[in-house]
């Protein structure tokens, strides 16, 4: 039999030239057959293997790609066409995903031997947090997008595949509770931090990318447009030139307007970190939430803190995060529209029961502000 090489030049989902290598054994029963080999990522080494597959296979051995396992497919061929394209954060996340929740489970299946039945018992067995969830499919999905390209099964079994979501009870705080946690850390360093939490709604890495810039005491105001992913030497790493890794998409970025007990408050706490900086070895961050040196804080830490102070407070115990549904829990109970709740939030739209409320009064964007401004008043 003359077998042949067929080589094509094509590109592949990331933008890279790659190269198609089958074999072409002619005409059988009419019909032109090919064999595939791979995808490479040069046209010599394209070459090579095909070479090398045309002896395999005219000593009527399997090719070597036909045969892989879903393991060594991510780690020889998939890990190294996505690190030269992706940012290292999202690579290492990329790798903790893999060794984690695949490498044992379905990761040891050839490639061809996966289907759709099995990802989805893959999944049912999977007992951990819905965004955890969807970043294993993010990478199983691309996986085989990338097992087809390159001609190792005809479809991807993960195609239209839709996670179902747990639903997760939602704890907020009474205003009684609210209340009695700020009168608790009334004196403690970080004070400000937890009214602000309460007064604004904002998420744990939002508030601690904070710097004093941000805020605005004479138009009362707080820019978010950023948040802290990752902490080292006591700052928050950047990414690229002049991007922080973290920063904000359109769609979350916004100003919120402070209340006036909130802005004096801010004042305060500003003028209380002029004072720690005087310190030697001050890490001069310009932060508005630091440590008393000056570091930044990752977010888990600030966290850990509000769980030990809900115990001493002698208060409901809830989620740091859970501070954002009181603040948005008493907007909405207060009838402030959903959509300026969602502004607010930095959210991208409200929900679509949210939205049958949406209709707004005249005086709807001071609304929010004049309410915030009664709570921590009475």
């Amino acid at each position: 039999m003359n077998i042949n090489l067929n080589i094509q030049k094509r590109t592949d989902n990331y933008g890279n030239a790659r190269y198609r290598c089958r074999l072409d054994l002619g005409r059988i029963d009419g019909k032109r057959k090919f064999v595939n080999v791979g995808t490479f990522s040069s046209k010599a080494e394209a070459k090579s293997e095909g070479y090398t597959a045309i002896q395999q296979y005219s000593k009527g051995k399997s090719l070597p790609k036909q045969d892989i396992s879903l393991n060594k497919f991510i780690t020889e061929y998939w890990f190294p066409i996505v690190k030269e394209t992706l940012k290292n954060r999202t690579f290492e996340g990329y790798q903790t995903v893999y060794h984690s929740f695949i490498k044992d489970t379905i990761g040891q299946f050839r490639v061809r031997e996966i289907t759709r039945w099995m990802i989805l018992e893959f999944y049912k067995e999977l007992n951990i947090a819905d965004n955890t969830k969807r970043n294993i499919k993010t990478v199983l999905n691309q996986v085989l997008n990338e097992a087809k390209f390159q001609d190792l099964i005809t479809q991807n079994p993960h195609d239209n595949i839709k996670l179902t979501q747990q639903q997760k009870e939602m704890s907020v705080w009474s205003d009684e509770e609210a209340k009695a946690f700020l009168e608790y850390v009334r004196s403690d360093r970080d004070y400000a931090l937890w009214h602000l939490f309460l007064a604004t709604g904002l998420r744990r890495g939002e508030a601690t990318a904070l710097v004093v810039t941000d805020f605005d005491p004479e138009e009362a105001t707080l820019l978010i447009n950023k948040q802290t992913w990752k902490v080292k030497n006591g700052h928050i790493i950047f990414d690229g030139v002049g991007s922080v890794k973290g920063r904000l998409g359109t769609n979350n970025q916004r100003l919120i307007h402070l209340d006036i007990f909130t802005v004096e408050l801010l004042k305060e706490h500003i003028a209380k970190l002029s004072e720690e900086s005087k310190v030697d070895n001050y890490l001069e961050n310009n932060l508005l939430f630091p440590d008393k040196y000056g570091r930044a804080r990752h977010p888990s830490t600030i966290s850990k803190k509000f769980g030990t102070l809900c115990k001493e407070a002698f208060v409901k115990q809830i989620r740091l995060h859970d501070l954002r549904h009181t603040h948005a829990t008493f907007l909405l109970n207060n009838n402030v529209p959903p959509h300026i709740v969602a502004q607010r939030l930095g959210h991208k739209r409200p929900s679509t029961t949210l939205d049958i409320y949406s209709h707004s009064k005249a005086k709807a964007t001071r609304q929010d502000v004049d309410l915030m401004d009664r709570f921590f008043n009475e």
